[in-house]
């Protein structure tokens, strides 16, 4: 993959940042040889288990993960696995009838944002549904 070779050869990053919007990660073992990092934050990235994000012994200077519309099993694990940080973020769990409704659906980054109503992003996910049955 093009982003793990930009790991590879970008010295000794303390901060990686990858929106998906929304992607997929097939190999995550990359990020375990970023001993330096001090932040991690992924958003909407899925195609990887809890068996592919590293261990808490690959990150020893990891001091912030965010992690936002991922994998359910993926933040289940990364919430027991990583409550030692003094900020850990995981929020936005997806399991797989979310993934199956909303991969395509252009609203999806609606959901639990502050200026749009909980009852306008309902109406614009019906209304897309529909028009796409």
């Amino acid at each position: 993959m093009a982003w793990a070779t930009a790991l590879r050869t970008t010295g000794s990053p303390t901060r990686f940042t990858r929106p998906g919007e929304p992607g997929s990660i097939e190999n995550l073992h990359p990020l375990s040889e970023l001993k330096s990092l001090k932040t991690l934050v992924l958003s909407d990235i899925f195609g990887f288990k809890p068996e592919d994000f590293p261990k808490p012994e690959d990150f020893p200077n990891l001091q912030r993960l965010e992690l936002t519309s991922i994998p359910k099993e993926v933040g289940q694990y990364i919430k027991k696995n990583f409550k030692h940080l003094n900020h850990l973020e995981v929020r936005q769990l997806r399991d797989k009838k979310w993934l199956t409704e909303n991969l395509n659906n252009p609203f999806r980054d609606w959901e639990d944002r502050e200026e749009i109503s909980s009852a306008n992003f309902k109406k614009a996910f019906s209304s897309f549904k529909k028009l796409n049955t």
